[in-house]
Parts: structure tokens; sequence; C-alpha cells
């Protein structure tokens, strides 16, 4: 049987995912890393090398179809993250806003404070 590279990549999460279906879909398949990268994803957790799906020839139409449909639900879902996203923005401009008063407010407390004691000792005074 002829060995084919269905994908390459140093995304791990995604590289993770394509093996999750290619099992659930019963494809064989092996992974291949080039190079040290295989230690520095066990050492650090990443590596700069890239890890290849490797798969038998006459199981590559339905594995890239599999990924075809794979790839078109991850748009889908960017859209639903992109109205997430917008609105978790807006919550983080109102904490900024929110914050950036509450800093003025602060600096402000010890000037009126000294205000208030020159005011109060020239009454005194």
């Amino acid at each position: 049987m002829k060995e084919v590279k269905l994908i390459s990549s140093t995304d791990n999460i995604l590289i993770g995912q394509i093996c999750n279906i290619l099992k659930e879909n019963n494809i064989p398949f092996e992974k291949r890393t080039e190079g040290s990268g295989e230690y520095l994803n066990i050492a650090m957790g990443q590596s700069i090398q890239e890890t290849s799906i490797i798969i038998n020839e006459e199981e590559f139409d339905k594995a890239s179809e599999l990924i075809e449909v794979f790839s078109s639900n991850e748009i889908e879902e960017s859209e639903e993250d992109k109205k997430a996203n917008e609105e978790n923005q807006k919550d983080v401009e109102k904490y900024k806003k929110m914050r950036r008063n509450g800093i003025i407010i602060l600096f402000f407390i010890p000037i009126v404070i000294c205000i208030i004691s020159v005011i109060v000792a020239s009454i005194m005074g």
C-alpha cells in the first residue's frame, strides 16, 4: 500500500483534532514529526517542526472529505465566536472605562483632602 501525506502542521491542536476524526472513522494513520520535533513536543509542549499525518492512499479521498467538513464547521463556529468576542470586547471596554474613572477619582481624593485641610487650617489659623 502506498502512503500519502494527508496534512502537515505545527499546530498540535489541529493535528490532534484530525487524528480524532480519523480514529472515529476507522481510518488508520501515522503521525510523523521530523528531527527533534517529537522530543520538543514532549519537553516543551510545542515544536517548530511540522507534524505530518500519513495515511494509505486508498483512504485519502474519504479523509480529505472529513477534513473539509471539519473545516467548514470551524468556519461556522468562528462566526459565532466573532459575535461572542464582540460582546466580550464591549464588556472589556466598559471595564476599562470604569477602571479609568476609578483611577481618576483615586487621584483627586488626596487633592481634595489637601484643599479641605488648607481651608480648615486658614479658618482655624
